[in-house]
């Protein structure tokens, strides 16, 4: 999974505009049997706390994710989102309904993770764009294993031809 590191949003336009670049040489499954390029996310620059009882964006935010957002769109990458607060899913929805008339997202596989408070009305918006729901009861701790490959508690994280 990709996600953005240093020098993303927040080192500026410039920052923003390297990461955008970036987002564009991403090629999904050229890794190997134990690592490999699968989406983008757990998160694009801004995520919620689930500790925190609300969440807002400004605007200059939400166009900084909709600027990266539109790049994972526009190179066909599927994203994973996380998103936990009631506030979260309206702004974040609002943003790839104006990037899905552009570069429609529908089979992307883009999804929002966690959505511990998510609205009814919001699952229907995320229907209508095709958007997927992930969400676990609990999170697993990652850890390399013995042998060097990645390891989930369930047995060796493999990718299957």
């Amino acid at each position: 999974m990709h996600g953005l590191g240093r020098g993303g949003v927040g080192a500026g336009a410039e920052g923003l505009q390297r990461a955008v670049e970036q987002i564009g040489q991403i090629k999904l499954f050229q890794g190997d049997n134990y690592i490999d390029d699968v989406m983008y996310g757990e998160t694009i620059a801004y995520s919620d706390n689930m500790l925190q009882p609300h969440t807002t964006y400004t605007q200059e935010q939400l166009s900084n994710w909709r600027t990266m957002a539109a790049a994972i769109a526009k190179a066909g990458l599927p994203l994973q989102q996380h998103a936990t607060i009631s506030e979260t899913f309206p702004a974040f929805l609002d943003q790839i309904e104006q990037i899905n008339k552009e570069y429609p997202i529908r089979n992307l596989r883009w999804a929002f993770a966690h959505m511990d408070q998510i609205s009814a009305n919001d699952l229907d918006r995320m229907k209508k764009l095709g958007c997927m729901r992930r969400s676990v009861r609990y999170h697993r701790s990652w850890a390399r294993s013995s042998t060097g490959r990645m390891a989930n508690g369930r047995g060796t994280c493999r990718r299957s031809d």
